[in-house]
């Protein structure tokens, strides 16, 4: 085989062809190199993140590599290591049955990077691990999370007021509302405040949910139906990691997909009245 240094004993064209077919497979060698090494940190980086989402949420490995897989459907093409928000929204609506708006800004808020329309692809993956966890403590951490608004680590009056007039119906007239609020405000700290201090922390929430789980719920549901999880968990199980990319494919596409606009047609119109 000629190499690059020896030709010099060949003159005119063909001298230059060989040395260009060299250092071209030369080249090609080295980015088949580079792209090998880049292929393997890649799985590196994927195979840790899968294993350091299983440990802090309580999944198996397979379910949180699976997840991994699912949420990188959903990045944008250009940073696939983002959520936007708009997608991040309609995947806690449609794949969870989330119906709150507020609530999931609450959530989206307490994930997201700050000054920015959009959060890493590793919260994602965490928020659906612990959606699908059965670990009471990790459920009972992210709910406090999303509930700590001011982000000063314990609930004080002005986050549970938001909170419970986002969540709860009240029917009498709105000058009563008011009043209303703080009678439910009072209520929550008489069982929830221990040591009367105003302000609910982490460890009197947990002590307050672990007295009854449906507590969990107490501010307002951040957490999915276990219907919603179920179906969820039955997307992801017994799928290989490549099958579950394959399976999401289109979902960002759906996400950002405006809705079908109801078709109106002589079923509905028009109206025939009958009299009597």
């Amino acid at each position: 085989m000629v190499g690059v240094d020896n030709l010099k004993a060949i003159d005119g064209p063909r001298a230059l062809n060989y040395k260009q077919d060299a250092e071209t497979l030369h080249l090609d060698k080295g980015a088949v190199v580079f792209a090998m090494a880049t292929f393997e940190d890649l799985r590196r980086r994927t195979r840790q993140l899968a294993e350091r989402m299983a440990k802090m949420t309580g999944v198996d490995e397979s379910t949180a590599m699976n997840v991994l897989m699912y949420a990188k459907t959903l990045t944008p093409p250009n940073n696939p290591d983002v959520i936007d928000k708009v997608v991040f929204i309609a995947q806690l609506c449609t794949r969870f049955g989330m119906s709150s708006i507020f609530l999931i800004n609450i959530i989206f808020e307490s994930l997201k990077l700050k000054g920015c329309a959009y959060m890493k692809l590793e919260e994602y993956v965490r928020v659906i691990c612990v959606f699908l966890t059965t670990d009471i403590e990790v459920k009972i951490d992210f709910v406090f999370r999303c509930y700590d608004i001011q982000r000063d680590g314990y609930l004080d009056f002005k986050e549970i007021y938001t909170l419970l007039t986002s969540s709860i119906i009240l029917t009498s007239e709105e000058h009563d509302t008011e009043e209303q609020v703080k009678e439910l405000i009072d209520l929550v700290m008489a069982m929830t405040d221990r040591n009367r201090d105003g302000k609910i922390t982490p460890e009197e929430f947990s002590a307050y949910v672990h007295r009854d789980i449906l507590f969990i719920e107490l501010l307002g549901s951040v957490l999915p139906l276990e219907s919603f999880v179920k179906e969820f968990m039955s997307l992801l199980q017994g799928k290989t990691p490549h099958n579950v990319s394959v399976f999401f494919a289109k979902e960002r596409q759906l996400c950002l997909q405006e809705p079908p606009m109801p078709e109106l047609g002589e079923k509905l119109y028009p109206v025939r009245l009958e009299l009597p």
